[in-house]
């Protein structure tokens, strides 16, 4: 009965997505990097981090995911953006679990510019910050089914400007042995992001569903095979998928994916993957590789740490 229940809850927020993504415009999601190598080698796949990470996909995930600390950093844009993000998630009851993050990009380096004698020059330098804050809450509702919630603050500042705004999130993690399916709502409700001097930004509502399915491979190998796509009105679909394979699965797995993430303007930039975790002592260490179509950096190494307890 509660699962019936929880499914009409959901369909019934897509429902109120669809409306509110009419009206909504783009806004910069600091988490367009990705929030960890081990969710960018499988083509950025959202729901399927193991561990505290995975508060930035999919609330509703953080019941089966390990609890501990995720930190994550890497150099965007020709080393012109800096990136990181940190998680950390505990279960505080069998079947309830609880996390909070901040993912942060920033840049000292980006050129005001003017005109002099007919040419653009740079007048100065200036920061610009662009930060969120998250608290997440995912609980087993029954055997099959978890839901989730996340609420998010977002900082933003631009030379002398500053953004203000948050949103409420909702998740499902549908659990049936071999096939996971994850469904997930961003933004609800289009909220838009304050600014000090200038227009105010809305907040583009997103819907997602992401389906895995594991089997063995010739009886020596195990992998998850996922596919992947995220809905806006009036935005192009983004599709992703990706493989993780488990040669070693107490101490390593292996990752292989194609990834699509929104740039500025809302331009699709798309590429392949390639990512390891490392499985030491109560610790993962996951290393990606990333091909994108970005003009300005057209491969990227990414590397993060999870602490578990």
């Amino acid at each position: 009965m509660l699962t019936k229940l929880a499914t009409l809850l959901w369909i019934s927020i897509l429902s109120l997505c669809v409306t509110q993504t009419a009206q909504a415009t783009v806004f910069r999601d600091v988490l367009e990097y990705g929030n960890n190598a081990s969710m960018i080698g499988i083509g950025k796949i959202e729901g399927f981090t193991p561990h505290a990470g995975v508060l930035f996909e999919n609330a509703a995930a953080l019941t089966h995911a390990q609890s501990g600390l995720s930190v994550f950093y890497i150099n965007a844009m020709d080393d012109r953006v800096t990136a990181m993000t940190g998680a950390i998630s505990h279960h505080i009851l069998p079947n309830v679990s609880v996390g909070f993050g901040v993912a942060r990009e920033s840049s000292g380096s980006l050129d005001l510019t003017g005109e002099e004698d007919g040419r653009a020059v740079s007048l100065e330098t200036f920061e610009y910050t662009n930060s969120a804050y998250v608290a997440g809450l995912g609980v087993d509702v029954s055997k099959i089914l978890s839901l989730g919630v996340i609420y998010t603050l977002y900082d933003k500042q631009i030379y002398t400007v500053r953004g203000q705004g948050s949103d409420l999130g909702f998740s499902a993690h549908f659990d049936f042995k071999d096939t996971d399916l994850l469904l997930n709502a961003k933004n609800i409700g289009g909220q838009p992001i304050h600014y000090s001097e200038g227009d105010d930004e809305t907040l583009f509502t997103e819907y997602g569903a992401t389906l895995g399915h594991s089997f063995a491979i010739l009886d020596a190998l195990s992998a998850t095979l996922m596919g992947q796509i995220k809905l806006s009105a009036g935005l192009p679909v983004l599709k992703n998928a990706g493989i993780r394979i488990y040669p070693f699965e107490k101490t390593l797995t292996i990752g292989l994916g194609y990834q699509e993430s929104r740039g500025l303007g809302s331009q699709i930039y798309g590429g392949l993957t390639f990512g390891i975790d490392l499985l030491l002592s109560g610790m993962t260490v996951s290393y990606a590789y990333q091909a994108t179509q970005y003009v300005a950096q057209d491969q990227a190494h990414h590397f993060s740490i999870f602490f578990g307890f």
